[in-house]
C-alpha cells in the first residue's frame, strides 16, 4: 500500500510566522494534525486599543497566504475552512501538481519600509496584478495613485495625518504607543512582542524626542507649544510623497471577510516585493474605531475621532453594500529596509 505523502508542517509554521502582525504581536496559535492544522487567535488581545481584533483577523489572513506559498513549494494544495460559529479556522493539505510561486522568495525579504518615498509612479502592470486578486464579493480594493488622482491622495493624507495628531494628543493613545515601543532589543525579547525603535527608520534626534515624550505630562506641555501639530505635518508630508495609497474594503462584522482581506493584503505585498516597491501598513482605522467604543477618551475626544472617521468613510467612494475601508497602506520607492523585525520562538505559537 502506497504511503500518503506528508507535508512538513514544521517548515509551514516557520514560514507562516513571517507574516506581518499588528505591532509584531503574532496573535496566531497553531494546532498541528497529520496533514492539516487549526489556526486560531490567542485568547486575549495583546494590546488594549484593538479589542475588536480587526488587525488580528487581518494578520490571520496574511498567515494563510504564507501557508499557501509554502504548501505550493512543497507540492501541496490547501483547502481553507473559514471560522463559523464556534468552529475554528482549519487548513487541509493535499498533494497536488502545483509549483513554487514566483513570489515565494519575497516571504523572506519582505520588510516594512517607513522611510520617505521617492516621487515615482507605479507600473500599470503592478496595479493591474493587484486588482486581479479580487475574487470575493466580500472585498474591494482601491489604489489612490498620485499620477491619476493627486487631489484624492492629498485628501486622504490630510485625514490620516489628522488621526496621527490625535494619537499624540489623547492620553490612551500615548499609553498604547509607549506600551508597544521598545527602546532596546533586550526589552523587546523580554516582552515577546512590540516594535523596537530601530525598526522605525528614524534619525537619532527623533528617537531622542520619543524618549523625552514617553512621560505624558511632558508631552502634554509640549503639545501646548504645538508638538502634536508637528507630528501631524510630518505624517502629511510622508503620505503626500507616496506613489499610491492602498485601501482595502471588507465587512467589519464578518471575521471571514477580514481574514480574506488579510490574505489579499499579503498577496499585494509579495507582488510589490517582486517589483521592488516598498510598502508601509497603516493601522489607523482599526485603532481609532476601537477608541470610539472604549471608555477612556472623553466625549469631546470621541467626537473628534468620530468626525475624522466619518470623513474618511465619506472620502471612500468605492463602498459596496456593507463593505467599509478596514485597512490602509502606502506604496512607493525607497532604499530597502534591512532591519529584521522581531519574531518569537515558533514553539510559543504552537498549542
Amino acid at each position: 500500500m502506497r504511503k500518503c505523502k506528508k507535508i512538513d508542517l514544521k517548515k509551514v509554521i516557520s514560514v507562516a510566522s513571517l507574516a506581518p502582525s499588528p505591532d509584531n504581536n503574532c496573535p496566531w496559535r497553531f494546532t498541528l494534525g497529520e496533514n492539516d492544522l487549526t489556526l486560531e487567535l490567542a485568547k486575549a488581545a495583546k494590546f488594549n486599543t484593538d479589542e475588536l481584533r480587526t488587525l488580528d483577523y487581518l494578520s490571520l489572513g496574511a498567515v494563510i497566504t504564507n501557508i499557501k506559498q509554502e504548501a505550493w513549494a512543497q507540492g501541496f494544495a490547501i483547502k481553507v475552512k473559514y471560522p463559523h460559529e464556534k468552529m475554528p479556522l482549519k487548513i487541509d493539505f493535499n498533494a497536488a501538481e502545483v509549483e513554487k510561486s514566483k513570489y515565494y522568495d519575497g516571504l523572506f525579504c519582505r520588510r516594512t519600509n517607513r522611510s520617505l518615498y521617492a516621487n515615482k509612479s507605479l507600473p500599470a502592470e503592478f496595479l493591474a496584478a493587484c486588482q486581479s486578486l479580487i475574487k470575493d464579493q466580500s472585498l474591494a480594493l482601491k489604489m489612490v495613485t498620485k499620477k491619476e488622482n493627486k487631489a484624492s491622495l492629498y485628501k486622504w493624507a490630510k485625514l490620516i495625518a489628522r488621526l496621527d495628531e490625535l494619537r499624540f494628543r489623547i492620553k490612551i493613545f500615548h499609553a498604547h504607543l509607549f506600551e508597544i515601543l521598545k527602546f532596546s532589543k533586550k526589552d523587546l525579547i523580554k516582552d515577546g512582542s512590540g516594535l523596537w525603535v530601530g525598526e522605525l527608520q528614524l534619525p537619532l534626534f527623533a528617537i531622542s524626542t520619543l524618549k523625552l515624550i514617553k512621560k505624558w505630562p511632558i508631552l502634554k506641555v509640549l503639545n501646548f507649544f504645538g508638538l502634536s501639530k508637528i507630528f501631524q505635518f510630518m505624517t502629511y508630508q510622508q503620505l503626500k510623497a507616496v506613489s499610491a495609497l492602498g485601501i482595502i474594503n471588507a465587512n467589519l462584522n464578518d471575521s471571514s471577510s477580514l481574514i480574506k482581506a488579510g490574505e489579499l493584503f499579503q498577496e499585494i505585498w509579495l507582488i510589490a516585493e517582486s517589483y521592488g516597491i516598498s510598502l508601509h501598513p497603516l493601522g489607523h482605522l482599526s485603532v481609532f474605531r476601537q477608541m470610539q467604543q472604549a471608555p477612556h477618551p472623553s466625549t469631546s475626544q470621541k467626537d473628534q475621532i468620530k468626525k475624522a472617521l466619518l470623513e474618511i468613510v465619506a472620502a471612500e467612494d468605492q463602498q459596496l453594500d456593507n463593505l467599509a475601508p478596514v485597512f490602509l497602506f502606502r506604496l512607493g520607492y525607497a532604499k530597502k529596509n534591512k532591519v529584521d523585525p522581531y519574531r518569537p520562538s515558533i514553539d510559543t505559537l504552537v498549542k
